[in-house]
């Protein structure tokens, strides 16, 4: 057993225990993929997609952490009002980090026990490859709005730790978890195969090709999802639902509408799902 004690004086303990392998029902397949507008797009082998939203109060935090440590910044160093104010900032960056962190266990706890019945596979996608490079010639609202997504990719949106969550509670859940490689998984069209430059900014994908128009996270979910269900071998496709229900072989699926008015994303008459905490 492990003892650790955080800034706040509070004592933490933890261990390692044996838990029986719970098997899963057979079939259930959803593909995720990991971004910055959402924690997690999904796609399931029903057709169906999640958005599930990460932590969405850092901005508030981040501003209140910013004035606290602006004020204790004018003072005497280890005065009376600069102790003060280094109490209160471990007190707010302590509730922040314990939000964000009430925010992974939920979205973690859904997909493994909720979403998927048999399999998630997710990408091995690192945070290095997610920020945005410092470009030659950018504006000054260019440059503040690299630096506010950056920090969202390295301290707020906490990926890492939510691939450790969702590694151990698929596990407990008797879920298999994959991980696959997402290179080229967002410039390549789900439909024709078509693939085209998509640089981060830009975050919905439009064929050239065959004219389809749809989120980029979106799509690269579902590429993931055909890429991991190619690369099972034929006795396992059994397992695997296509959209038009019942369990036979799989095949890739087209028909995606955009509908111009409410701007909500239709696949096989079924809207998508918006998951917020």
């Amino acid at each position: 057993m492990a003892i650790s004690r955080d800034a706040q004086g509070h004592y933490y303990g933890s261990f390692v225990y044996e838990e029986a392998e719970q098997h899963g029902p057979p079939g259930g397949v959803v593909a995720f993929d990991l971004g910055i507008k959402t924690l997690a797009t999904g796609y399931s082998d029903t057709g169906r997609f999640y958005h599930i939203d990460g932590f969405k109060g850092y901005r508030w935090y981040n501003r209140q952490l910013d004035k606290i440590r602006s004020k204790r910044d004018k003072c005497k160093k280890k005065s009376r009002r600069y102790l003060r104010l280094s109490k209160v900032y471990k007190r707010v960056a302590q509730r922040k980090r314990r939000k964000q962190q009430d925010s992974l266990h939920k979205a973690s706890h859904l997909i493994a026990d909720q979403l998927a019945e048999r399999a998630v596979v997710i990408s091995d996608l690192s945070q290095r490859q997610m920020v945005l490079k410092k470009q030659e010639e950018e504006t000054p609202k260019e440059r503040r709005k690299r630096q506010i997504r950056n920090r969202l990719v390295y301290n707020d949106w906490g990926l890492y730790g939510f691939v450790q969550m969702l590694t151990y509670k698929c596990l407990r859940a008797g879920k298999a978890l994959h991980t696959i490689s997402e290179r080229g998984t967002s410039k390549t069209c789900q439909r024709c195969g078509n693939q085209q430059a998509m640089p981060l900014y830009k975050r919905t994908y439009r064929c050239v090709n065959c004219g389809l128009v749809m989120d980029r996270d979106d799509n690269s979910a579902i590429n993931m999802y055909q890429r991991f269900v190619a690369g099972l071998p034929p006795h396992s496709l059994w397992g695997v639902r296509c959209a038009g229900g019942g369990r036979k072989q799989w095949r890739s699926h087209g028909g995606f509408l955009v509908c111009p008015s409410t701007a909500i994303r239709i696949v096989d008459k079924r809207c998508t799902r918006l998951i917020t905490f």
